[in-house]
Order: structure tokens, then C-alpha cells, then sequence
């Protein structure tokens, strides 16, 4: 199924954690991996307390270990705990009265699958709105399903709108979620994808909603469980192998930060 797709599929969602702008750093300053060391004890007990304040960046830390970001059973039981946290923390925000209300581990994953079996349909190429060419020295911010936002069949379809082949060779900027393609605990090359969650209980996104972001070969980037904007270069070449295509876009990454949250 190509060279990109199946590191994708076999780490998806794989994720790390950063609580300040991701910048480059040379490789020859490396550190120590973070060992797990009870992590998951004390992430779920702050949990099941219902201190989702104290539980969320344990978790996300959690989440962050390369062990687990490599073992998609494990990765699941940090993502129900992750998705119901943030799901209760909006609903107090909207309702600051509503009392927050631990889960069991199997009522978690129930929740989690059913919130990711509904993806949102792409636009047929009739109903899509066509990208508008850049301007000289126009650097655009695209979140992933807006730059792909074509209907694309990896089995059948072998080309994208000519709109969308135009933008190659653009530099662009464009939110989304880091995926490793290693269990390095720093990369230089990840996928990037609109949500982590329904990677993990969902359906895996196309090619057209996956870009493949490489940074130059003496830099690395920290994993990062937010959203990044990723600002480099775009190439959109259609890759096929034994009938299936795999790759459509490709990023030169020349800067990964923190997206702001919105």
C-alpha cells in the first residue's frame, strides 16, 4: 500500500507533548527519553478524583511516551480518558454548574468509539469551491481538509482538480496533527492530520487528508499532542503503487509551531 501509508496506519495516531512553541533543534543536542514511571497510575487516579485539571497534562504526557504512541491498544486507553476530560471540561465551560462525573475505562471506550463514527463527508468536485492561486509572496493558511477538500477514492481515483495541482511548489501554512513516523522520541519526518481521535477509533484519513511533512535532515522537531501549523513548502504529486495511491502531498517543513487555540 506504499512506502507512507503503512507507517501511517501502523502509528496512528501516534502523538507527543509540548507545552511551548515547537522550534527546530540540531540533532547532535539529543536527551534522554522521558521514562513512563508511573505515569498511567497517577494520570488515572487524578482522573477518577475528578481533578480533570490536574488529570489532562498527565495524560497528555502519557500519551506522549514513545511506548505507547507505538502501541495502538494502549494509545486507545489514553485517548477515552483524554476525549471525555476535554468533552466534560467544554461542558462546564458552557454550563459552569454541570458536576464532572468519572467513567469506567469500558464506558470511556464505548463514548470515544461512538463520537468517531461519524465522519463528515468530502464535497463531490461539483459542490467543491475551487482554490484561488496564490499571489507573489503570498504564504496561505489551509487547515488539511480545506487544502484536500475533493472527494478522492485511493482504490480508483489516480489525479486531483487542477486547482489543487497548481498550489505545488507554494509555500503554505497548515493546521493539523502531528503523527510520528518513528518511535524516535525527537523526528524529522511526521504525518500530518486533522484530529488524532478518529485515528484512533475511527476511520484513518485518505491521502488527501494526509500530508507528509519532512524537516531538513540535521534538524528534529519534538512530538506534540496539540495542533501545529506547519509552514514550508507544498508538492501535490499523486503516488500510486500496486493499484492504490498512497501520497499526494508532501511538505518541506521549514517551521513547526503550536497552533493558537481557538
Amino acid at each position: 500500500m506504499g512506502k507512507y501509508l503503512l507507517p501511517i496506519l501502523i502509528v496512528l495516531a501516534g502523538m507527543g507533548v509540548a507545552a511551548f512553541v515547537l522550534t527546530y533543534k540540531n540533532t547532535a543536542a539529543t536527551t534522554a527519553p522521558a521514562s513512563e514511571g508511573g505515569l498511567p497510575e497517577r494520570a488515572v487516579a487524578a482522573y477518577n478524583r475528578g481533578d480533570f485539571e490536574a488529570a489532562l497534562p498527565l495524560l497528555r504526557e502519557w500519551a506522549a511516551q514513545p511506548e505507547v504512541r507505538s502501541d495502538l491498544e494502549r494509545l486507545k486507553i489514553v485517548m477515552a480518558y483524554l476525549h471525555d476530560v476535554e468533552l466534560q471540561r467544554e461542558q462546564v465551560a458552557i454550563n459552569p454548574t454541570h458536576k464532572i462525573q468519572p467513567k469506567p475505562l469500558n464506558e470511556l471506550t464505548r463514548q470515544a468509539s461512538a463520537a468517531a463514527q461519524s465522519p463528515a463527508s468530502a464535497p463531490s468536485l461539483a459542490e467543491r469551491t475551487p482554490h484561488e492561486p496564490l499571489k507573489p509572496g503570498e504564504v496561505r493558511l489551509f487547515a488539511i481538509k480545506e487544502l484536500g477538500n475533493f472527494a478522492f477514492d485511493p482504490e480508483k481515483d489516480a489525479d486531483v482538480p487542477a486547482d489543487v495541482k497548481a498550489l505545488s511548489g507554494s509555500r503554505i501554512r497548515v493546521r493539523g496533527f502531528m503523527i510520528p513516523l518513528t518511535q524516535a522520541e525527537t523526528i524529522t519526518d511526521f504525518a500530518l492530520v486533522p484530529d488524532l481521535f478518529s485515528c484512533c477509533f475511527g476511520q484513518p484519513p485518505g491521502p488527501n487528508h494526509t500530508i507528509t511533512a519532512r524537516t531538513p535532515k540535521d534538524k528534529t522537531v519534538n512530538y506534540t499532542i496539540d495542533e501545529v501549523i506547519v509552514e514550508g513548502t507544498l508538492k501535490v504529486n499523486v503516488k500510486r503503487e500496486d493499484n492504490y495511491t498512497y501520497s499526494i502531498f508532501e511538505l518541506d517543513a521549514l517551521s513547526v509551531k503550536l497552533a493558537p487555540i481557538r
